[in-house]
């Protein structure tokens, strides 16, 4: 109990802000409003930071806005109503139509150079005893956030407007001195990966998703989730940045975070959830935890029936959204009138649903695009799972869908535009797609990507275990998601480069994992998450993709899915990141280019793998290894020949050998209890003699093409358990076609089954 009442007091700590209106004080008030205005805004108040008219580079810049009480009327009239007509009419503040608040930044020489829009806002108070919250007295319920760029005086003016009618204007000041933040995440001098803005220093994120507030959201009727359930993703961001994670991706969903999920156009139900998330962000903001944020699930884009899926996701579907005329799950609130959608593929053709959609990225870049943290808007998760996108096979019938994928491609690039150019966007934009035609990586629509506003790919991708076994589970990098990598870096789609402006767009597994897709008994193991145990009992493959996605050309270290909230991923993360971590300071993206395109054996390459090809890779199923088979690597060159980094693996490490050594793992294979069933199978293209290896030092090779002929260099390994470059380096010397022959150091299967790399040319 002691150790509980600590780590409470560590989480709210960390995360609970004062009252920011104890550091409110009034900068303008009604007798300075610009001449000719008819007095909408009675005050404007300094909320934040605490030196008024003044911050850092970077910082939060806070105002307030206190309307008039005539207006307030009109608002709380909307809110609570059901859209009432009579006269005075509701306003719907988080509409521009009804209410448009802005504020025009100008710098010491009178040029424009921002425009910020403004956004209604509730302070709450935490009522945890009864898992809610409560409102808190604020009379500044519009806000205006800001952060500038350049140190140098600025001139604010805000305009407000009602009904494009009534106007009111006033005006202030703010000075920036200079600060330390390194600025927003932004593009590469070579594309392929980040850096900061200000200082242009190269970053490479680690990390994994952190989703959401309840890691059983998907069971779950879709009401909000209540006060309590934030301390879950308040610890796991405690254990996340103690472990030093630096990168994770949030995802908005029908009871965490999706603003417009209850009512059409109107956010106030979510307002608590946005009042934590104000926290959130601020948290990410401190420790330099830098996010994606996705705005929209993709389960609601899709119809089913109360028969269909009724376990897995009761109420998170069309039938349930607010953009549906026909939404069942109508709440006692305000809303705006009915858009003609019926469909899910309205969702994307309806113009009066494609201007809620912007007006909600509009709500969350006005309320948290001021922050450097926020480095990713995703515009939706898993958009190929949408709207009817894929082709259908019924019977020995294909039914063409290309016209709903044509529909949803436009959406994005209108989306792109909006959000790109009219929000004035300092976040990378981004769409996620999971599957490509037959489960491949060849995508049913790679246009989807080559908006120029995209800045980044984003890819979902999971093992699966099924029963018989049909997947490659001991190779899923060699096999599965090198390829997916490789292909979508390259714009290698369909066996040809049919889309080579893939080679200047970043690429981000920004969702992966280990997924139990097998049907559960039931009722017998009804409160088994298979899901969760098995990615409690595999640690080395979450170490494994971990380093896969550095060294194979992801802009994004990790990002699995999965176990966020248990103490023993949270163990592991202190284990794996501390190391990682330590290896990339050597690496620098912005010197060197380590995505340069080559052509191997026919197909285009960034990273280097090893073994080489797919049928080197399958001739060890069913035989012995060979010295030239006992790992996988991947291998990273400079454009230049002159240096490059990689990660090597024992083979032999992977969950089939871990059955006798791990009792859950056996149990599940051999249906033991507490499972009622067989859950886990053997891969099928798992070797017969499949078993455990202990590599001796120099008894193993991996080959490393593209350097300089006949060159020497040194190879220094670095031990991924210690963080520390302990091992010898050695010498290596490449041929006349510049392929160098690298002896593995002793690799044993329980102590030190995987090294990653630098190899830097000899002078």
């Amino acid at each position: 109990m002691r150790f509980f009442i600590v780590f409470l007091l560590i989480s709210i700590d960390s995360f609970t802000q004062l009252n920011p209106s104890i550091y409110s004080k009034v900068i303008l008030d009604k007798n300075v409003n610009a001449p000719g205005t008819i007095g909408i805004i009675n005050k404007v108040a300094w909320f934040s930071p605490k030196r008024i008219g003044e911050a850092k580079q970077f910082e939060k810049v806070e105002l307030g806005i206190e309307l008039s009480q005539t207006i307030n009327n009109r608002i709380l009239k909307f809110i609570k109503s059901s859209g009432s007509k009579s006269y005075p009419y509701p306003l719907n503040p988080f509409n521009p139509e009804d209410i448009d608040i802005k504020a025009e930044i100008y710098n010491q020489e009178n040029i424009k150079v921002n425009e910020i829009n403004g956004f209604f806002y509730e302070e709450y108070k935490r009522d945890k005893l009864n898992n809610q919250w409560k409102k808190d007295t604020t009379s500044y319920n519009f806000r205006i956030r800001m952060s500038f760029e350049k140190t140098g005086s600025y001139k604010v003016v805000i305009y407000t407007n009602i009904k494009r009618i009534y106007s009111d204007t006033c005006i202030t000041q703010v000075k920036i001195n200079k600060g330390s933040n390194p600025g927003f995440l932004e593009l590469g001098e070579h594309k392929k990966h980040l850096r900061f803005s200000d200082n242009k220093k190269s970053f490479l994120g680690v990390g994994q998703v952190i989703p959401w507030t309840e890691s059983d959201g998907w069971d779950k009727i879709p009401q909000g989730s209540g006060s309590r359930s934030f301390d879950e993703m308040y610890n796991a961001l405690n254990a996340f940045s103690n472990a030093k994670g630096n990168f994770t991706r949030f995802v908005a969903a029908p009871w965490f975070m999706q603003l417009d999920w209850e009512s059409l156009g109107n956010y106030q139900k979510k307002m608590n959830h946005a009042w934590e998330f104000d926290r959130i962000n601020d948290f990410c903001n401190k420790k330099l935890i830098y996010f994606i944020y996705c705005a929209y699930l993709h389960a609601p884009l899709q119809k089913r029936t109360d028969e269909e899926d009724a376990r897995v996701m009761p109420g998170v579907r069309w039938e349930d959204n607010a953009y549906n005329d026909n939404d069942i799950s109508l709440t006692k609130a305000g809303r705006e009138n009915k858009i003609g959608a019926t469909e899910p593929i309205d969702f994307y053709s309806n113009e009066r649903a494609k201007f809620f959609s912007k007006n909600h990225f509009r709500y969350i870049m006005a309320r948290w695009g001021y922050s450097t943290a926020f480095s990713g808007l995703q515009f939706l998760s898993e958009i190929d799972d949408t709207g009817n996108y894929r082709d259908e096979k019924i019977n020995d019938s294909i039914i063409d869908h290309a016209k709903n994928r044509e529909i949803i491609k436009t959406w994005v690039h209108e989306m792109s535009e909006y959000i790109g150019n009219e929000l004035n966007s300092r976040q990378l934009l981004s769409v996620a797609l999971i599957n490509g035609v037959n489960g491949s990586c060849d995508l049913w629509d790679p246009e989807i990507f080559n908006h120029p506003q995209i800045d980044f790919v984003g890819l979902h991708n999971y093992t699966y275990e099924m029963s018989p076994s049909s997947d490659k589970i001991r190779n899923r990098n060699l096999l599965l998601r090198y390829p997916a990598v490789t292909n979508l870096n390259t714009g290698y789609q369909n066996e040809r480069i049919s889309h080579p402006t893939y080679q200047n767009k970043c690429f981000i597994y920004d969702e992966f994992g280990h997924l139990m897709s097998i049907p559960r008994k039931w009722p017998e193991d009804k409160k088994i998450d298979l899901s969760k145990i098995l990615n409690d009992h595999i640690p080395f493959m979450i170490k494994q993709d971990l380093w896969f996605t550095l060294a194979s050309g992801c802009a994004v270290s990790g990002l699995d899915w999965w176990n966020y909230y248990t103490k023993t991923r949270h163990k592991l993360w202190k284990e794996l990141y501390p190391p990682i971590h330590e290896f990339i300071k050597g690496i620098d993206f912005e010197i060197c280019n380590y995505d340069t395109v080559r052509i191997f054996k026919n197909n285009p390459i960034i990273a280097q793998r090893w073994p080489e090809n797919t049928r080197k890779i399958e001739r060890s199923n069913g035989r012995r290894y060979r010295k030239s088979d006992l790992l996988e690597a991947y291998t990273q060159v400079s454009s230049d020949g002159e240096r490059g980094f990689g990660w090597i693996s024992n083979r032999s490490v992977n969950w089939p050998n871990m059955i006798k050594k791990d009792s859950i793992l056996r149990k599940m294979h051999h249906a033991e209890k507490p499972f009622s069933k067989k859950y886990l199978y053997m891969p099928k293209d798992d070797d017969k003699t499949c078993r455990p290896i202990n590599i001796e030092a120099n008894k193993c090779f991996f080959k490393i093409r593209f350097l300089l002929p006949k060159t020497t260099y040194f190879i220094n390994f670095f031990n991924t358990k210690t963080g520390k470059y302990d091992y010898r380096r050695i010498l290596v010397k490449t041929n006349r076609r510049g392929i160098a022959k690298v002896y593995a150091p002793e690799m044993l299967w329980e102590v030190n089954p995987d090294f990653a790399f630098t190899l830097n040319q000899i002078w």
